[in-house]
């Protein structure tokens, strides 16, 4: 420790009980050093802290410290860990340089291993380039927790508060922060950027946004929950509801549990927050989604069970989706209900519109027309086809290669029959080859047939 200068106003010490009263202590230009040297497991900071637990040999007692105003202009900090490497991306723990530290704090009272006091004022910047514009709040420091009350932090990109705790077994929970610190929070309002948050999680590094939140969090960064999430991100996402995440701080390895309440978003905004997941272009299509749903699994490898409004339609679904860089490995099955959903807005199909059904698909690969193949088994309630609204079809088939093979039961007005075969949709004009049961089939009626054709 080095200090440029030092004042301090009246000192009291109690003889009896070791007790040490200061009514204000100024420091100017200090310099605080950290260090963990190779040899030894323990900060050069624990042996004055075994001193001061000590206290008074002749009371019997531990030394009480109080400070009625502390001040700490223009100074830094260091924590230096010997025996680690450095790492120049984001924040590195394990060699902090903290410079430009401006402190105000009042009613310092330091009582045995605990210590409480209320910080007006703390302004800093780190080498990394964060930069702390001011934080404020009432701290507790305990042994095993660190606890912030009335919390206002703020940075020249975000606006944090209101409650922190941090909980450790032991100070070298510090070391493996992600895994062993545990941390609990509530947040009120606060606008977050990414800008900030990536010097904590440099894999943040290429998102810039900001998110305007409230929640409650609760866990470490590699295993957390978070519940009463409320949320605005970019221009077109309102997320409400809670998740869990086991795996950070490597996405594409943690496995999320979300349950989203009356929500909506885009897949424009879903890439940009999470560039991983490896959207299919064609799902851009179904533009600005309200969603109450709950997701399960991993970015690239998910369930998602739920009602999704789409400017396409809607779709209920209890679906596995397996995204691969390559769209046309992607794979998904489960089940599926569609709600007058475009599938000419969707597929680029000309001769397909608007579907209303309910169905499974299994063994599903590929989202672009001519990767697309499916097992599909559904009931269809409506579907324009070639012009025609087609109502009351049950279909069981095989998509592949923009060719549909398998069995149709149609109970349309202008159509009762049992099909089997196959549809090619290659061609402008869909060609046909099947073996059918007629009962009734009005053709020009479905389009099928410019003259007034019936056939039974």
């Amino acid at each position: 420790m080095r200090i440029q200068q030092l004042e301090a106003g009246s000192v009291k010490y109690g003889y009896y009980t070791g007790d040490i009263q200061v009514a204000n202590v100024k420091i100017t230009e200090a310099a605080f050093n950290m260090v963990q040297y190779h040899t030894d497991h323990r900060y050069n900071i624990d042996y004055f802290a075994d001193k001061l637990q000590s206290g008074n040999k002749k009371a019997g007692g531990k030394t009480n410290i109080s400070i009625s105003e502390l001040q700490i202009i223009n100074s830094q900090f260091t924590l230096e860990r010997e025996d680690k490497k450095w790492d120049k991306r984001g924040m590195d723990y394990d060699h902090l340089r903290v410079k430009h530290i401006n402190l105000l704090v009042r009613n310092i009272k330091a009582d045995g291993d605990a210590v409480h006091a209320g910080i007006k004022k703390l302004s800093a910047d780190e080498q990394s380039g964060f930069i702390l514009s001011n934080l404020k709040g009432n701290v507790a420091y305990f042994p095993d927790h660190l606890e912030v009350k009335n919390l206002d932090i703020l940075t020249p990109h975000s606006h944090v508060g209101n409650y922190i705790k941090f909980s450790y077994h032991s100070r070298a929970a510090i070391d493996d922060f992600i895994d062993s610190m545990t941390m609990n929070s509530t947040l009120t309002n606060s606008s977050v950027s990414f800008k900030d948050l990536h010097f904590f999680a440099p894999t943040l590094l290429n998102k810039t946004d900001d998110v305007l939140l409230s929640a409650t969090y609760s866990g470490t960064v590699s295993n957390m929950s978070v519940t009463g999430l409320d949320m605005l991100y970019g221009d077109s996402s309102h997320i409400k509801g809670k998740f869990t995440m086991k795996g950070l701080p490597f996405i594409g390895d943690t496995r999320i549990n979300a349950k989203m309440l009356d929500s909506h978003t885009s897949i424009a905004a879903i890439e940009k927050l999470f560039p991983e997941a490896k959207m299919p272009k064609e799902l851009n299509k179904f533009g600005q989604i309200h969603l109450s749903a709950i997701f399960t699994g991993y970015i690239n490898d998910f369930v998602a069970f739920g009602d999704f409004k789409t400017q396409l339609g809607n779709i209920k679904s209890d679906v596995n989706i397996k995204l691969n860089d390559d769209n046309s490995k992607s794979t998904y099955s489960g089940s599926i209900a569609l709600n007058d959903m475009d599938l000419f807005g969707l597929t680029g199909i000309k001769q397909l519109g608007r579907v209303t059904m309910n169905g499974s698909i299994k063994e599903g690969i590929g989202f672009t027309r001519q990767s697309m193949r499916a097992i599909v088994d559904a009931s269809i309630q409506h579907i324009d086809l070639n012009g025609y609204p087609f109502r009351n079809l049950t279909v069981n088939g095989k998509l592949a290669d923009e060719f549909f093979k398998g069995k149709l039961t149609a109970a349309d007005t202008n159509l009762h029959m049992i099909f089997s075969g196959g549809v090619n949709f290659r061609p402008a004009i869909p060609e046909f080859d099947f073996n059918a049961s007629i009962a009734n089939a009005n053709l020009h009626a479905l389009h099928i047939s410019d003259d007034s054709l019936s056939v039974s």
